[in-house]
């Protein structure tokens, strides 16, 4: 026999399970799952968080979108928020062919050294990201880059932050 300690911790985790199992969401459904009678929701939770988050980034948003490169470089806390929102672009967008840390991989340049194809300002590097490097814009350049504005993969916002991370790459 097993001894009466271990028995009822095995029923306790027994109701401990059934009571978790009907105030808990529990069983997935066709297109939806069990509320559980606390009715609480992971999701529900997640998309509060987002939207806090983007209530939080939205003053410094909105300062972007109206700021020029210039401002944005001399104004600490802007420049703060766009090179972390720059980064972020920068991984999702460039990091496929320039590398995680940028610095390059056959047939795609090195964006940490001083040796620009297509110039290494501010402007050009905001250039360069606005129009891409393929030829299937009229401004376009000629290689395999997308075009990330005339595309529409990146916002305006998006493409200051990710011009101004680059530069930041090489100093």
């Amino acid at each position: 026999p097993l001894p009466r300690w271990w028995l009822w911790t095995l029923f306790a985790c027994i109701a401990w399970a059934i009571g978790y199992w009907v105030a808990m969401p529990a069983w997935p459904m066709v297109s939806s799952y069990t509320k559980g009678v606390l009715g609480y929701s992971q999701r529900d939770t997640v998309m509060a968080d987002i939207k806090e988050t983007r209530e939080a980034r939205k003053v410094y948003a909105e300062k972007l979108l109206d700021a020029d490169l210039e401002t944005i470089k001399n104004t600490p806390e802007l420049y703060e928020f766009a090179m972390a929102g720059g980064k972020a672009a920068c991984g999702d967008n460039c990091a496929g062919c320039h590398g995680t840390g940028a610095s390059g991989a056959k047939g795609y340049p090195d964006l940490n050294d001083d040796d620009w194809l297509w110039g290494g300002t501010l402007d050009n590097i905001h250039e360069t990201i606005t129009v891409g490097i393929r030829g299937v814009h009229e401004d376009a350049r000629i290689s395999d880059m997308p075009a990330f504005l005339a595309d529409e993969i990146l916002e305006k916002g998006q493409i200051r932050d990710v011009a101004a991370y680059v530069l930041s790459l090489s100093d």
